[in-house]
């Protein structure tokens, strides 16, 4: 079962992390990431070497991907939503998560093109973010 709490991160480590992304932030700040993720970074990446080229990578595949891009009004999202066969809950997991629930036997491999299935991924996961981020802020 998952801990309650995530492993705290050391102030200096997070401070440091921060300073580093700040001139990334300042010169684009559509490549800003919050606290959280910060401390999110720090904790699976260990150092903030490892962390800051991780969220680099981050902010450069979401650019490349065009994650800002998907939208409700995409076709192939507008496709995958009528199936009903994924949904984000009004409900919450026992740690405070957004619920992604996932109707395993509405899904036809064999009638989706794996790009556009994956940009749905994609959109879903990002709409359930938001609902995240709002429990986190002070």
């Amino acid at each position: 079962m998952a801990n309650s709490s995530p492993a705290e991160v050391s102030k200096k480590d997070f401070d440091d992390l921060k300073q580093r992304c700040q001139i990334i932030f300042d010169a684009d700040p559509s490549q800003r990431v919050n606290d959280f993720a910060i401390r999110r970074f720090l904790r699976a990446f260990k150092t903030v070497n490892d962390a800051f080229t991780a969220i680099i990578k981050y902010n450069n595949w979401r650019r490349e991907f065009g994650v800002e891009k998907i939208s409700e009004n995409d076709a192939g999202v507008q496709a995958e939503l009528a199936t009903g066969k994924i949904k984000v809950l009004d409900h919450r997991d026992h740690l405070g998560r957004p619920i992604v629930y996932l109707a395993a036997k509405l899904h036809v491999a064999a009638e989706r093109d794996r790009d556009e299935l994956t940009r749905f991924i994609v959109f879903v996961l990002v709409r359930a973010t938001p609902r995240r981020r709002a429990q986190l802020q002070p």
